[in-house]
Formats: C-alpha cells, sequence, structure tokens
C-alpha cells in the first residue's frame, strides 16, 4: 500500500510563530533554564529540526493538536546555565533566525511585562495617533542593545542607564523573560464575524439561554478560536516572511513573542469581553458554554503550550448559580504526563501556576475559569495558593502577584450604581457593566479583594520578611497605587505596591466622554480608600508624571537590583512624540527604623 509522506518544510510552511515559553526550574536540575518554542506550520509540511546555537537538535517536537489546515508543535529547548549571561541563537531550517538571552546561573531575571495585546472593537482602532505595534517596538528596541544604540541622540536618563549598565558591560539582550498578565488575542470580533451569534446577541435577553447550539455553530466557533491566533499573532500579519535576523524586520508583538520567553495567563478577552461577571443564566447558556470550551481548549494549546489530549475536563454546575463550585484538578497526576508543563498549583480548578526564579516568586493566579458575579476564584485555589507560599525558600526577597485585573484601582462607584438595574447589565455586546463587574473592588467582589489583601499582608509580614507587589493589566492606564496596613509606617511588608501597565496596543482612554471619566477617576485616586479598618488604599502619582491615572499605552519592565534586593520597576509611556521613561524602586522588607517610608 502507497504511504502519503508529507513533504519537507519550508519557510513558506510556518503559518505563525515561533513563539517561546518559559518553565520553571526543577528542582533535580536547578540551573537548567527551561524553554519551549511554538510554531504553526500546514497540516501536510513535515515538522522541520530545531537548530540551537549552529547545532541541529534531533528530538522531534511534541504535536501540540493538528488540524485539516495545520499542526501546532511545540519543541524543548532546554538550555544550561553558566557563571555569564549568555546569548542564545536558534531556528527552524530555514533562513530566519531568533536569539535570546539566558540568565548567570543563580541570576535573577528580568522581566518585562505586558497586557491588552489587540483591540475590542473596529472603532477603538481608529483612536491610535500611532501604529498598532508602536510600543511593541519600543519595548524590543529597549531590549536589543544594538538597536537602542541606533537611537542614542533620542535617549532619556534611564535609557543611557541601560546602556551604561548592561549593554556597555557586554550584555546584548535585556529581558530574559516576558509577564503577559492577560488579553493576550481579542476574540470579541467572533460576535459580529459569525452571523449566528450576531443573531443570538441581538435577542431579548430573556431568550437568549434558551438557544440551543447547532453541531454547525459549534465547529465555526472552534475553527474561529483556533484560526483567530494565527491570524493575529503571526509575524507581520503575514504580509511579509522573517528576515534573517528576527530585529532587521517588523518589530512588532510576533519579534517579542519569537525573542523572550513567556509567563502567561489569560483575562476576559482571551474567552470574550466580560467572562464570568455576567447573569448566571447567560454564563450557564449553551451559547456561553461552547464560547468558552472553545476559547479555553485554545489558551491550552496556544498560550500554555499543552497537547490537546491532556487538557482536563471543567466540571459545570448542573445550574445556574452565582457561587458556582467546580471539581480541582489533579495537576500533580497531569504534570507526570508532560514534563514541560508549567507549574500548575495542585488541586485547583483552573490553570494558576506559579515558580521561583532567583530572589522572585511569581504567582499567577487565574481569575477567569471560576469567575461568577460573587467570586473571582474559589476555596480550592484560595488552598492552593496558601500552600504554595507556604513553600518558598528563604532566598526569595519578593513576590510578584500577577493579578490581571489590579487590586488596587480607583472604585468606580457612580457607574456601578448605574449598572446594576436590569437590563443595563445584561447585554453581550453593548453593556459596560461586565467591565465594571470585573474589578475586584467591586461591591460584589470586594469581601473577596479583603481577602487577598489579608492572606498577602499575612504572608509578607511572617518570619521571613518578603515583598509583595502586585502586576496588572485591563484597564488601559499605566497606574501606582499602594495598600497600607496598620504597622505599615514601621514596616514595609506591610505595605503592598500595585504596578498596573495597560495597555500594549490596545488605545488608551481620548474621547470627550473618556475626558470626563479620567477626570472623575483621577478624583476619586486623589482621595484614596479605606478598605477596612486596618487596611487603605492610596494611588500614587506615577513617578514623574503627575498624574494618578496615566491615560497612555504602555509597557513595564520589572528588574532586581541585585546588590541591594531592591524591584526596580520602569514604565514606558507612549507619548505624542515618542516615549517617556517612570521608574520606581521597591524596597526589600525592612522594619523599624530600618524603613523609610520609601515604597
Amino acid at each position: 500500500m502507497a504511504t502519503t509522506r508529507k513533504k519537507a518544510s519550508s519557510q513558506n510552511d510556518l503559518l505563525m510563530g515561533p513563539v517561546l515559553g518559559l518553565r520553571p526550574a526543577m528542582a533535580d536540575a536547578p540551573t537548567l533554564w527551561r524553554i519551549t518554542a511554538l510554531i504553526v506550520i500546514r497540516a501536510d509540511a513535515a515538522p522541520p529540526t530545531l537548530t540551537v546555537d549552529g547545532n541541529a537538535d534531533p528530538a522531534a517536537p511534541r504535536l501540540l493538536r493538528k488540524t485539516n489546515d495545520a499542526q501546532v508543535l511545540r519543541y524543548a529547548m532546554p538550555v544550561k546555565q553558566a557563571a555569564q549571561e549568555r546569548v542564545v541563537t536558534y531556528s527552524f531550517g530555514g533562513n530566519a533566525t531568533w536569539r535570546f538571552i539566558v540568565p548567570a546561573t543563580g541570576q535573577t531575571p528580568r522581566f518585562t511585562y505586558v497586557s491588552c495585546n489587540g483591540f475590542s472593537s473596529v472603532k477603538v482602532m481608529k483612536d491610535l495617533q500611532h501604529d498598532a505595534s508602536n510600543v511593541w517596538a519600543d519595548l524590543i528596541t529597549n531590549h536589543d542593545g544594538a538597536l537602542l544604540k541606533a537611537h542614542e541622540p533620542d535617549w532619556d536618563e534611564h535609557q543611557a542607564w541601560v546602556d551604561s549598565t548592561l549593554f556597555q558591560q557586554g550584555i546584548p539582550l535585556r529581558f530574559h523573560a516576558m509577564l503577559m498578565g492577560g488579553d493576550q488575542i481579542y476574540m470579541d470580533s467572533i460576535w459580529e464575524d459569525i452571523e449566528a451569534l450576531k443573531t443570538w446577541s441581538n435577542l431579548p435577553v430573556v431568550d437568549q439561554p434558551g438557544v440551543a447550539v447547532s453541531a454547525k455553530l459549534a465547529d465555526d466557533i472552534e475553527r474561529y478560536y483556533f484560526g483567530l491566533y494565527i491570524d493575529r499573532w503571526r509575524y507581520a500579519r503575514g504580509n511579509t516572511p522573517w528576515p534573517a535576523n528576527a530585529y532587521d524586520g517588523t518589530l512588532d508583538a510576533a519579534c517579542a513573542f519569537a525573542t523572550i520567553p513567556s509567563l502567561i495567563m489569560w483575562d476576559d478577552h482571551d474567552i470574550f469581553d466580560g467572562w464570568g461577571s455576567y447573569s448566571p443564566e447567560l454564563q450557564a447558556s449553551p451559547v456561553f458554554r461552547a464560547l468558552f470550551a472553545a476559547a479555553r481548549r485554545n489558551f491550552w494549546v496556544y498560550q500554555l503550550q499543552m497537547p490537546e489530549e491532556l487538557l482536563p475536563p471543567q466540571s459545570l454546575p448542573d445550574q445556574p448559580t452565582r457561587l458556582p463550585r467546580f471539581d480541582p484538578i489533579d495537576w500533580d497526576a497531569l504534570m507526570k504526563q508532560d514534563p514541560l508543563a508549567p507549574s500548575f498549583l495542585p488541586r485547583q480548578p483552573g490553570f494558576s501556576h506559579a515558580g521561583v526564579f532567583g530572589s522572585l516568586a511569581i504567582l499567577i493566579p487565574d481569575l477567569r475559569s471560576e469567575r461568577s458575579q460573587l467570586q473571582v476564584i474559589g476555596e480550592a485555589t484560595w488552598d492552593a495558593m496558601a500552600q504554595w507560599l507556604g513553600t518558598l525558600p528563604d532566598t526569595v526577597e519578593h513576590l510578584p502577584f500577577v493579578s490581571s485585573v489590579p487590586v488596587a484601582h480607583p472604585k468606580i462607584r457612580i457607574a456601578e450604581a448605574v449598572y446594576s438595574f436590569g437590563v443595563l447589565r445584561e447585554h453581550v455586546t453593548k453593556s459596560l457593566s461586565d467591565d465594571i463587574h470585573d474589578h475586584w473592588s467591586n461591591d460584589d467582589h470586594e469581601g473577596q479583594r479583603k481577602r487577598l489583601v489579608r492572606n498577602l499582608v499575612a504572608f509578607a509580614d511572617g518570619p521571613r520578611q518578603r515583598r509583595v507587589t502586585m502586576v496588572s493589566g485591563d484597564v488601559h492606564v499605566a497606574t501606582w497605587g499602594i495598600i497600607e496596613a496598620n504597622g505599615a509606617a514601621g514596616n514595609n511588608a506591610r505595605r503592598l505596591n500595585q504596578l498596573t501597565s495597560s495597555a500594549v496596543v490596545h488605545p488608551a482612554p481620548s474621547g470627550v466622554a473618556d475626558f470626563f471619566f479620567l477626570f472623575y477617576m483621577e478624583q476619586n485616586a486623589k482621595a484614596g480608600e479605606t478598605i477596612d479598618t486596618e487596611h487603605r488604599l492610596q494611588m500614587m502619582e506615577l513617578p514623574g508624571a503627575g498624574i494618578r491615572l496615566a491615560p497612555r499605552r504602555n509597557w513595564l519592565a520589572i528588574e532586581l537590583d541585585e546588590p541591594a534586593k531592591r524591584l526596580w520597576a520602569t514604565w514606558r509611556l507612549e507619548q505624542d512624540k515618542g516615549f517617556s521613561s517612570h521608574m520606581l524602586a521597591v524596597h526589600p522588607a525592612r522594619t523599624a527604623a530600618a524603613d523609610d517610608g520609601a515604597p
């Protein structure tokens, strides 16, 4: 019987990628920097050979998913750390090459953080003053020493400092890893592009939960989610092939994905706008469940880089409820089936994961899988987070807590009141109520926010004092906030910092209505908020900006000053002309006289 051979792979067969992922080190191999690389190729193409530093890797990639048109592959790229940082170059059999930097043994990696990589509607695309990838281009330029050198006449003090401390010391690349805090892709266009969903969304709200999902609609939804990743994440949106050196071409999201390994978590737009914040009847409807199932499967494959067949089923409530309960997943058993799985927290229903990287312990909770109008996360996730925090080594100085939605943010009191009535909080594509309901500070989530703050303060001010810094996106502004517990004046471990960076692509608020809304929010920010009798929230002026909510597209650098163990946060804000830098130092835990009141 004749067999069908796959044709040899070529540059034209690469539909999307590469996308680098980062996995925390294993206990039995603490100096192994574990990188994964995802690519999508045509269904009839042979998997290309991975070449690392000029050496072909004979290991076959793992097939994550295959359709009639494409196959998603994951390659393992473990790199042994050395006494000094080093650059690794890789390729997939063609002329294009990419490179990334590996930290030295024992070094705390330098991170960048981004969120909101897309557009919520066609309308907001018209609000852009600059190219959609302009902020990505600035991030990559500040990541690569040669690119930054070419812009030396326009440097600010921060860029000169980066050049003198890194690039002039022979370190050619800045960031070892990238935190991606949600909305890596915007799926909201599905409501317009699939006619059956457009029709459904225009039905009276009371009729929507009773509509069944046909086999054709389910297939259309699945195809849409799968295909949109390829369309939105491919290099130069598919208009040109990769150049021989990635940094010589278009400096867009795809270039960053291919050159900075990522730790990643989804938020609502990776599913659709406001998932989890609608009524129990809509959340349990066949249409919502079909959309969530497709979003979950493709998040698993594309963002977490995991094989489709290992995706655990999610338990679903039998009846609509505002307080759903989900069965925990035995993540330890699953991770044994795939050594390159993220470090999922054990026995929790979502995709929460974490890792220790030098002096940083990074906790990334899943705030969507269990979300409802009354909860952000469920009991199993609270328990899993507490268990993991109790295992951290004494070498950890800082805990970045990556919350897709800010924990410390001005409360939207007027809007909450307006959208608390009837149909105003229900419409899938026209209401803003889901955005308001998403906030930790929303009245329905306030109890969980208090619980989170108390838990984080208790961890920080435990027997081994540490600093907790919350890192978030979502809100399309750059902000810095502080939550202080009683006694913070003499013990900075009781002071939690909130760093918010959003958005890397989505436009910042800019219309007339936005102006008045931002003015209202700025006044709220100045006033601060008493969370409870023990904790107070104060939004601070963004360093050097003169305002508390900076409505500019932006990205964030998070870098440890190794000798002093200060965690430096640097926002880069897009301006009408160029960019501005805004720096903040988060000091390690100090008590009594040693605390000078600094962050």
